[in-house]
């Protein structure tokens, strides 16, 4: 396949089995780092890149933009602030080409668009949200009342680079924000298109490819009718053709959704606070911006 947080991340399980109809086959992989201190505690996203997939926190990046920056006017367009966005990244020499998304999470359409960026020697990562008026690009007031509530968390985008593949695809669902390692009895359910996954406790898993999907957070059966709609979508759209996960809280207040993917020793993310088939959107169409 192709180009196909709140909460804390949980340790993935050792041996997960990414099975399916693929260009990989059946492939045996680790998508989490195996907790061998046998605490349920849940781990914490690694250095440097500490970031939440759905709510976007004051940036405490390397690089950041004053208030007093040229970028006075706001860009609030997807194309405008991602040309924004891509300037800003390229002028921190973070060492990434910048690759993003041309879907973006939808949001209020009454209120505008608006991001902050995190930087760092190999790593950006963009928060977005709704704001009440045009902000600039990393303006304080973006976290800030009355733009800092829930409802206004859209999601957002980002790379890291890793040492080396193997470091980048063992992190992959550590730093997902929302996969949780289920736990009960397994059974099989049928979501379509030849799909079968398994439901464990409440959370619905299945495997495409290389890519594991996670639905969980609310009753199976919730979960479940979350589930087919992603895989009707999937059955039309591709992710990206490497290793990744998609998990999703499916909670009361919307979808959340995180994707995390590692493509060489590259890790990205696209994330999307209130549909999971945004999310899903975001990651198919991720590309390098010039």
């Amino acid at each position: 396949m192709t180009m196909r947080g709140l909460g804390p991340v949980m340790a993935a399980m050792a041996g997960l089995v990414l099975a399916g109809c693929g260009v990989s086959g059946h492939v045996a992989v680790q998508p989490g780092k195996t907790d061998t201190s046998g605490s349920t505690t849940p781990s914490a996203a690694p250095t440097p890149s500490s970031r939440s997939a759905a709510v976007p926190s004051t940036p405490s990046s390397v690089a950041t933009a004053s208030p007093s920056s040229p970028s006075a006017a706001a860009a609030t367009s997807e194309v405008g602030l991602s040309q924004e966005i891509g300037r800003y990244v390229a002028e921190a020499r973070v060492g990434l080409s910048f690759v993003a998304p041309s879907y973006w999470p939808r949001g209020n359409p009454k209120q505008f668009l608006a991001a902050d960026v995190e930087t760092g020697p190999g790593l950006y990562t963009v928060h977005l949200r709704d704001t009440t008026t045009p902000l600039p690009l990393n303006s304080p007031q973006i976290n800030n009342a009355p733009n800092g509530g829930l409802a206004q968390a859209l999601g957002g985008f980002g790379a890291e680079q890793y040492e080396n593949p193997a470091q980048a695809r063992s992190d992959f669902a550590d730093v997902n924000g929302y996969y949780v390692t289920p736990q009960g009895t397994v059974e099989d359910v049928g979501l379509g298109h030849g799909i079968t996954g398994t439901v464990q406790g409440d959370a619905v898993m299945w495997h495409e490819g290389d890519w594991t999907f996670e639905v969980s957070g609310s009753p199976s059966v919730y979960n479940e009718a979350v589930a087919k709609g992603m895989v009707v979508y999937l059955s039309g759209h591709l992710l990206p053709e490497t290793y990744g996960l998609a998990a999703v809280d499916n909670a009361g207040d919307g979808e959340h959704t995180d994707l995390t993917w590692a493509e060489g020793s590259v890790l990205y993310h696209a994330s999307d606070y209130h549909h999971a088939l945004g999310a899903l959107k975001m990651a198919v169409s991720m590309r390098q911006n010039p």
